[in-house]
């Protein structure tokens, strides 16, 4: 067993580190979604040497910003849980517990009603996501309004707007995908504007536009191991590819020719490549791999928090798994439905449960036991190796938010939809019969074994929810565990597809307009 090398995480912790002495506060309100000016006496913009820091502190919004853990309170103040205050965790739930692949067991409002796919405005962790987008969108339109006009010669400032504008891309495209219809804003509205609705397909053409021109601009770097936690070419064809896949959902268009154009622009890329050990993409020092496209970065050391990889690997675990996983947080919530488990065949090595005295049926929500644990993330390094920071509540592990086998399977599917059957086939096969997983060659492919192929590939990655509404699986036709509050399952309405905007934010906006089926 080779040692365990946690490397640094590059610009990313150094900016982090530093941002929170930086002389900017945030108005988390939506009615005021503009930061406070800059110091007068103190303006960052002036020096170029903190550029490396403002930049890393719109990163921060996906993780360090949503700081929960021992030496911060979080960058949004919370009357609740502050680890509810950050992306992965809100997201997370969000796309995990009103799916078929994970229940919470916890008697919390929130993570119970999500678990029955119970969705209303004022659940807390519906409210945060969307709060949380939006300051990120706040920051990112910060740096681009002070950097229209350079105050300073800075290196490679245009290149640092495209990161910027892509990661506000980012935040909006997770708006539109979960509320549809959210608030915009951008670096060129005054600061009184009050964030309003472009509607969900207007939604998607302005983040298409953005993401477009930024790729165009070819000031973005290719995916390297030394752009790990950056964005890069790559990161931008794999979100217009995954907008396209659900493009019939945010506009009632198809787009299958541009998802399949895009997906090929990042799987014909020669720098990634598919892990050869699937528990190596989820260890602590997963930022080895070449098939992470982009990742949030946390460090056992420099990014403890409540709401990020610790919140992920400490609802799924019990006391009795603490020495597995190299991780001794032990909060027992979150476990997998029978309907997950049931998709891997005993050979499949993706398939990492926890089963000592576990059933495998959730016929309890609010029992850790009714229901396998998932074994997926690990504290443990790279092989199996042991953790050298020892056993401890906080992570090494990095969330791979986007990875080159999600967009192979975009591929397989959009070429499935589009009637190439063989090709869809081909590339089916790079995931579904990769060395890594112990399944043999499939002689045929439908889309029922792409969806089936997805939940196998990407369980507990927050891709299920969106899956399940693009093959129409998720309201209607199709029922697990605790759907509807039912134990086997029931229809929902269709207005669940899309999350409400909560009336906080109503409230706060009168420019809002509530998703028309929750009125």
């Amino acid at each position: 067993m080779k040692n365990i090398n946690i490397k640094s995480k590059k610009i990313l912790y150094i900016g982090l580190s530093l941002l929170l002495s930086l002389p900017f506060a945030a108005c988390t309100d939506d009615l005021n979604t503009t930061p406070q000016g800059p110091n007068i006496e103190l303006d960052p913009y002036a020096d170029a040497s903190n550029y490396p820091m403002l930049v890393a502190k719109v990163y921060a919004g996906f993780s360090k910003l949503g700081l929960t853990g021992p030496d911060g309170s979080g960058d949004i103040p919370s009357s609740s849980d502050q680890g509810k205050t950050t992306f992965l965790r809100t997201y997370f739930n969000i796309q995990e517990l009103t799916s078929d692949e994970a229940k919470c067991a916890w008697s919390d409002e929130d993570e119970k009603n999500y678990s029955q796919t119970f969705l209303a405005p004022d659940n807390y962790i519906g409210y945060m996501l969307y709060q949380r987008c939006m300051l990120n969108i706040v920051f990112a339109n910060e740096f681009l309004k002070n950097t229209v006009t350079p105050k300073v010669e800075v290196a490679n400032l245009d290149g640092l707007r495209a990161q910027v504008r892509t990661l506000r891309a980012m935040n909006y495209y997770y708006l539109m995908d979960v509320y549809g219809n959210p608030g915009w804003v951008t670096e060129e509205h005054p600061v009184t504007y009050l964030p309003e609705q472009l509607g969900r397909e207007g939604m998607f053409n302005w983040i298409e536009s953005e993401l477009l021109e930024v790729e165009k601009g070819g000031l973005l770097q290719d995916y390297s191991s030394s752009t790990y936690g950056l964005v890069t070419n790559q990161l931008v064809q794999s979100i217009l590819a995954k907008m396209y896949l659900n493009a019939e959902v945010y506009t009632g268009t198809a787009r299958w020719n541009d998802a399949l154009t895009y997906a090929k622009k990042v799987t014909s890329y020669s720098g990634l490549a598919l892990e050869s050990n699937y528990q190596n993409l989820f260890c602590a020092d997963n930022d080895q791999s070449k098939e992470i496209i982009f990742t949030l970065p946390y460090d056992f050391t420099q990014a403890q928090d409540w709401g990020g990889m610790t919140f992920v690997m400490a609802a799924s675990t019990s006391g009795d798994m603490t020495s597995l996983l190299d991780f001794n947080a032990a909060w027992a919530g979150n476990r997998a439905t029978q309907q997950l488990t049931n998709l891997f065949t005993s050979t499949d090595k993706r398939a990492l449960f926890f089963k000592t005295s576990r059933d495998q049926n959730m016929t309890e929500l609010g029992n850790f036991q009714k229901g396998w644990s998932v074994v997926k993330f690990t504290n443990k390094g790279w092989d199996g190796a042991d953790n050298p920071n020892g056993i401890g509540q906080w992570t090494d592990t990095d969330f791979p938010l986007f990875r080159l086998a999600d967009i192979i399977l975009v591929q397989a599917e959009a070429e499935l939809r589009l009637g190439d059957s063989a090709a869809a086939l081909t590339s089916y096969n790079k995931v579904h019969a990769h060395s890594r997983t112990g399944q043999s060659a499939a002689t045929s492919v439908s889309l029922q074994n792409i969806l089936d192929e997805r939940g196998r590939e990407l369980y507990w990655e927050g891709q299920r929810r969106t899956d399940l509404i693009r093959f129409g699986k998720f309201a209607t036709g199709y029922n697990w565990a605790w759907k509807g509050g039912v134990l086997n399952g029931t229809d929902i309405d269709k207005k669940y597809e899309l999350f409400p905007i909560s009336t906080k934010h109503l409230a706060g906006n009168p420019a809002l307009v509530q998703n028309e089926l929750y009125k």
